[in-house]
């Protein structure tokens, strides 16, 4: 039987890697035009998530209403 801890590991390497992957596609989309980015939950938090990574690029986050 494969531990949960090896099963949480992998899916967090996995979401880290993919979250680095989409950060150059996000940038270019977001400069051409005004643009919607949705992704799951799991990818917004942490220091490798989505919305850090973007701060860390020089985009302002900001949440809406």
């Amino acid at each position: 039987m494969v531990s949960s801890r090896i099963i949480f590991a992998t899916d967090s390497d996995l979401i880290v890697k993919r979250n680095q992957k989409w950060i150059p596609i996000i940038t270019e989309l977001i400069q051409k035009k005004s643009t919607f980015i949705a992704v799951g939950a799991a990818h917004l938090p942490g220091k490798e998530g989505v919305l850090n990574l973007l701060q860390e690029a020089g985009y302002k986050i900001t949440p809406i209403d």
